[in-house]
């Protein structure tokens, strides 16, 4: 996984990089020009302490899925903090999934496997219900209709 590493400063922000090393550069080109600024003006800017360098040990990762509320199928988002080790095996990159890259193509595309595999899981335990004459809360037509819904969210989704 890229972008594991990260560099500073009040003027630059907040910039993303491959490894320690780029991300030390970065942090020392940024006080080599703070250098340079005090050597033509006798003084350091106020912020030079506020350049700093280091590692990602973790990021928001968005988490979908599909829930059943009152007999309707509905998809759901939400946000949770995980460590970067948890998320380089689904090869993302911070704040760049969905965008077009490799990674984030790969990224969107293991979203959409987690989705379809909670659809499946529905739709696995409406028919074991059904099968195995367990506690079926649901009418036969409310479980044609969320047999129907998610065809119809598959077919959506991949044609």
């Amino acid at each position: 996984m890229s972008d594991h590493y990260w560099s500073y400063d009040v003027d630059g922000g907040m910039q993303w990089h491959d490894t320690a090393e780029e991300a030390e550069r970065a942090a020392d080109d940024r006080l080599t020009i703070y250098r340079d600024e005090a050597d033509s003006d006798g003084e350091w800017p106020d912020d030079v302490e506020c350049i700093c360098w280091g590692r990602v040990l973790g990021h928001v990762v968005e988490t979908t899925g599909m829930t059943e509320e009152f007999s309707e199928v509905r998809e759901w988002v939400d946000y949770h903090l995980a460590p970067v080790e948890e998320t380089s095996e689904r090869a993302v990159r911070l704040g760049c999934a969905g965008d077009g890259s490799p990674a984030g193509d790969l990224a969107a595309a293991l979203d959409e496997v987690e989705r379809l595999r909670l659809v499946v899981a529905t739709l696995d335990e409406i028919r074991d219900e059904v099968l195995h004459g367990g506690p079926v809360m649901r009418t036969p037509n409310e479980v044609l209709d969320l047999i129907d819904r998610a065809t119809a969210h598959l077919e959506d989704t991949h044609g």
